[in-house]
């Protein structure tokens, strides 16, 4: 857990963003990927659509953590997903789900930015230490929604990041307070995983010309 990545005008910057693309996206908002259709509100395709995000792909600090796990990797998807109030709990899941890798032999990692406080009543994220060491929890768990004995809750202050092996079994928790809970996902993977956005077609050529040659190749977009 990284704290106070960013700053309040960064934070409000984010989220005036979300609040922007939600207004234009309407219904069709999160439709580019929809695999992962939990009900909460998500948005895909970033940094196409606005300039806020730039930073959130690639950060130094965030990089060095991911590089622990995968020593090459791009950035497979930047995406949004906004638990409203109601919203159900995820069920643990992993973003892999194939059979674990050997020991090392990760491919996926996730950053995810806090834009707002994750608190114990408004859907913060569960993991289960260890367990991307195992097999698929859709495989190896009863009852995914149901309270693993070994789960940590993660609460953090907004503008903190969780960098965490996405083998992991996570998933959001309800959220049963009375405003959103919103996150900035960042995912990588290893170069030779296809990428859920492929950014060599989803990025506009304007949008490419704003970054370097090193963030392209970060962004597979060639």
């Amino acid at each position: 857990m990284l704290e106070k990545m960013l700053s309040k005008v960064e934070i409000d910057a984010c989220k005036e963003s979300v609040r922007q693309l939600r207004e234009q996206e309407g219904a069709l908002a999160g439709s580019e990927y929809t695999e992962c259709n939990d009900g909460a509100f998500r948005l895909h395709n970033l940094l196409e659509k606005s300039l806020a995000f730039d930073r959130l792909f690639q950060d130094a600090l965030v990089l060095a953590c991911v590089r622990h796990v995968l020593p090459h990797f791009k950035l497979s998807m930047l995406n949004i997903r906004c638990a409203f109030p109601g919203q159900k709990a995820q069920k643990l899941h992993a973003d892999w789900d194939d059979e674990p890798p050997r020991d090392g032999e990760f491919f996926v990692v996730n950053a995810m930015w806090l834009l707002d406080d994750f608190t114990a009543v408004n859907g913060a994220t569960r993991f289960v230490p260890g367990s991307h060491r195992l097999g698929c929890p859709r495989v190896e768990l009863r009852d995914r929604s149901a309270t693993h004995p070994d789960e940590v809750l993660v609460t953090a202050q907004a503008g903190s990041v969780a960098v965490f092996n996405s083998h992991i079994w996570h998933g959001g928790t309800e959220n049963r307070s009375d405003a959103p809970r919103t996150a900035v996902n960042a995912y990588y993977s290893r170069p030779e995983v296809p990428s859920v956005i492929d950014h060599r077609t989803a990025l506009s050529a304007g949008t490419k010309a704003r970054f370097t040659a090193e963030q392209i190749q970060l962004l597979a977009a060639v």
